[in-house]
């Protein structure tokens, strides 16, 4: 697990890289992480879910907080969401929104 061996007449396996994993014995390739998890060293066996407040693309080696003006609440996703109108989102990496006070708003 986590290595594979490319080609017949292999005298070795090759660790998965970076943005890979394998979890199988006697596999010929490794496998993309999936979007919303990622891969970051070689030779693993498993990905790990993004955590709230990060996404990640198919084939990351790490998450990427939610920019400024998004969110995401929720574990192991691709995309973060834009804040609602009434709600901001003041900096990098929130996991959720926060209302506007009494006699202030944000439009959409």
């Amino acid at each position: 697990v986590g290595k594979y061996a490319g080609s017949t007449g292999e005298t070795s396996c090759t660790s998965c890289a970076a943005g890979t994993y394998q979890a199988s014995t006697g596999q010929s390739s490794c496998t993309s992480c999936d979007a919303g998890s990622y891969c970051a060293s070689t030779g693993l066996s498993a990905v790990t879910s993004c955590a709230v407040g990060k996404y990640s693309a198919v084939g990351a080696s790490s998450c990427t907080s939610c920019a400024v003006g998004t969110y995401q609440s929720n574990t192991g996703q691709s995309s973060c969401t834009s804040c609602p109108a009434g709600f901001y989102c003041a900096s990098t990496g929130m996991s959720a929104v926060t209302a506007c006070s009494v006699g202030k708003y944000a439009g959409s």
